[in-house]
């Protein structure tokens, strides 16, 4: 056990230590903070606050660790989540110490990590043996995706450790009735519940599990399964109440309350739920962000964003979690699982393990319940599965050890299939959460198929700098996702369209030539409006001077690439509107040349769009280019003749070229549309004077000056007329 102690910190420490802060950590982090220095709950309450609290606990006993709480209540419900990641943010980020609170709240949660691996190895040897128990233990320290999210502050790990602990002590009770073993599901339950609302799912195993206890299995009598249901639940909500401070307000100097009515998504007509829970609440019976956040969660989960294999939904697939474990777990592994398989069916027919029932029932409800979850962002989602099917392993070396027949083959095949794993752990290092079996392709092919917290998650800001560095840029182009602010890891950027850092500066354009550095989850335009999936476009054909850490996609380019159509995401359903809205904003943004480009593929989509040629000439006009902004408003008259605006541009355009014969036709055109318009009377009045009819220009001035008293121009030109006039 001290081997894997010290093999697991000296892994964890080196990896949590050279991470940037990932997208959900401020949160997290934040929100355990506040509740612990005081008391206060509001920040984010899609997750109940122990593993929070938890992570947190170090940042009481730092010197410079302060919040300012009274911010948290000019917020407005309706920008309560954004608000809540932007001054997490803020909390981590703009105060140097922030490194440290990071690592702090890291090492808590890689310290239930390893309590997982306690566990895992005790009930192991409980149920196979010694050997095939050490076995276990040596394959959780190399499995990547527990390895990944052991060492960071997010309520994955946490939840996994106390669901598996939940499991393997009602398992022991159910077959051994003590006090300890009560005693240990009941507190593992309550950790469960105070850590995450997907507990919830240990509610049918449970049920299902004591049923067969009782009427199958017959090792536990009727009376005993009410007292284990009745300690189980009891513990279960005291322990919340606890969390909460024993208080149903979400915090005590203000009368705010969570609504999940009014949060996300309106209740539907018969929403059962909404109903229940504020039921529930009105009756105090609970803690309001305990129960309204669990509303909340639900709700929220019924819409979210999700990308696979170039598929963007926000309803999700069946076969999401399926596929992304098939991807995402160790080859080694699933043979070792296919292998589990076939032992299980030969230890099911010569004697019925209750342990084999429990890993069966345990895996089964919880992946069922993922498979029909509309949340597809990580398979972080399912981690509290990957304790279980490692045990499942341990039934290969047990089948291996006590049988005669083939020992000397089956003791090489582990062999070789450990030394596989052990070859691809190694192969990933410290960049575990991008991991991506070969048979996929690894993460050069895994990220055509997952993004998000399945391979960048905004954790590689500071091996980005490391490069920067390393090749002497002091500067760079940068579309980041996540909360971490580039600035706190000395990284100077502009900061392009698109960005999603809650720290971000003023988008602006490029300075090209030079390098531009786009995040994974970006390019796969899951978070994306369309205008970005169109800017972003042409990347998709360049090929990158490198991929650091296999999420920030580096790439020198001379000008920004081209982009064609067929090349955006979803490209039959783009309209001119897209390519509009997108054009208008790079032109507000000072980006006039590539703001064209994309005003002329409006064109291609719409030919016949005045306003878009309207908006050309504006440009070309900005850059003193007046034949060809001439020549646009043309396009935009031809096409909508009967704007006053498109006509007089043109009309004021021509007299400035002195271009008066074509202008004559518009000047009256603006007339005929507006006859009430100072600028087309002051447009006429020049053609007059041009024609040397003087007292026609006066006469139209005098309209002008009589529409628009306030007009000092047109008072300034009546003046000069006049004088004219009295000289000749």
């Amino acid at each position: 056990m001290f081997v894997f102690f010290a093999l697991y910190a000296s892994l964890q420490f080196h990896s949590l230590t050279n991470k940037s802060g990932t997208y959900d950590e401020p949160i997290h982090l934040t929100a355990g903070y506040l509740a612990l220095a005081h008391g206060d709950y509001r920040i984010d309450t899609t997750h109940p606050p122990l593993l929070r609290l938890w992570a947190a606990l170090p940042l009481l006993f730092m010197e410079d660790v302060h919040a300012d709480v009274a911010k948290v209540h000019s917020w407005s419900e309706e920008f309560y989540l954004p608000a809540s990641y932007r001054y997490a943010s803020e909390f981590v980020y703009d105060h140097s110490s922030g490194e440290k609170r990071l690592h702090a709240g890291r090492i808590m949660i890689a310290a239930l990590g390893g309590l997982l691996g306690v566990l895992l190895f005790f009930s192991s040897r409980e149920w196979f043996g010694f050997w095939p128990a050490t076995f276990v233990l040596g394959l959780f320290l190399i499995e990547p995706n527990l390895s990944a999210h052991a060492g960071l502050i997010t309520t994955d790990m946490g939840a996994a450790c106390f669901y598996f602990g939940s499991i393997y002590f009602l398992s022991r009770t159910l077959q051994r009735f003590t006090v300890f073993n009560v005693a240990g599901v009941s507190l593992f339950c309550a950790l469960a519940f105070a850590s995450k609302f997907s507990a919830v799912l240990l509610v049918p195993t449970f049920a299902l599990l004591i049923l067969l206890a009782v009427f199958w299995r017959k090792t536990l009598s009727v009376p005993r399964a009410f007292l284990l249901t009745a300690a189980v639940a009891g513990t279960a909500y005291l322990t919340i109440w606890a969390v909460y401070g024993f208080r149903h307000a979400p915090c005590t100097i203000s009368d705010f309350r969570w609504e999940s009515d009014t949060y996300f998504l309106p209740p539907k007509p018969k929403d059962w739920l909404s109903h229940l829970c504020n039921w529930i609440d009105a009756r105090h019976l609970l803690p309001n962000a305990f129960i309204q956040g669990f509303a909340i969660s639900i709700k929220h989960a019924q819409v979210v964003p999700s990308y696979f294999a170039g598929e963007i939904n926000n309803t999700g697939w069946w076969y999401y979690f399926p596929l992304a474990f098939l991807m995402k777990t160790p080859t080694a592994m699933l043979l070792l699982l296919a292998w589990a398989g076939i032992c299980g069916v030969k230890l099911w027919r010569k004697l019925v393990t209750f342990e084999l029932v429990v890993i069966g029932v345990a895996l089964a409800v919880y992946f069922a319940a993922a498979v029909g979850s509309h949340i597809n962002i990580g398979l972080r989602h399912i981690l509290p599965i990957f304790p279980f099917l490692l045990l499942m392993i341990g039934m290969v070396v047990f089948e291996t050890t006590t049988t005669i027949h083939w020992r000397k083959w089956k003791i090489g095949c582990l062999a070789a299939l450990a030394a596989w794993w052990s070859t691809t752990y190694v192969n990933t290092y410290p960049e575990t959460l991008t991991f991506f079996n070969r048979i996929v392709g690894g993460p050069e092919k895994g990220r055509e198929y997952l993004t998000d917290s399945n391979i960048d998650w905004g954790q590689h800001l500071k091996p980005l700098k490391k490069w920067m560095n390393e090749h002497g840029q002091k500067k760079i182009n940068l579309a980041y996702f996540g909360t971490a602010d580039p600035a706190f890891y000395g990284i100077d950027r502009i900061t392009l369209p698109g960005h999603m850092s809650m720290m971000a500066k003023p988008e602006s354009k490029p300075i090209l030539p030079g390098f531009v550095a786009i995040s994974e989850t970006l390019m796969s335009g899951v978070y994306w409006s369309t205008e970005a999936k169109i800017l972003y476009a042409g990347f998709r054909k360049l090929k990158p001077v490198t991929i650091i850490g296999n999420t920030i996609r580096l790439y020198w380019i001379e000008k920004w690439p081209t982009t064609a159509i067929e090349d955006v995401p979803s490209h039959k359903k783009l309209k001119a509107s897209n390519f509009i809205s997108l054009a208008d904003y790079l032109a507000r943004m000072k980006w006039p040349d590539q703001a064209l480009l994309y005003y002329q593929m409006a064109l291609s989509l719409d030919p016949k769009s005045g306003p878009v040629y309207a908006k050309i000439g504006t440009i070309h006009l900005h850059a003193n280019r007046q034949p060809e902004a001439i020549a646009a408003y043309l396009r935009a008259v031809e096409h909508s003749p009967k704007v006053a605006k498109y006509v007089g541009m043109l009309a004021s355009l021509l007299i400035e070229q002195e271009r008066y014969g074509e202008a004559k036709q518009y000047v009256q055109t603006w007339l005929g549309i507006d006859p009430n318009s100072s600028e087309a009377l002051y447009c006429l009045a020049a053609l007059h004077v041009e024609n040397k009819e003087f007292h026609s220009a006066r006469a139209a001035l005098l309209r002008a000056v009589k529409l628009a008293p306030d007009n000092l121009e047109l008072r300034s030109e009546l003046k000069r007329l006049n004088d004219v006039l009295a000289a000749r």
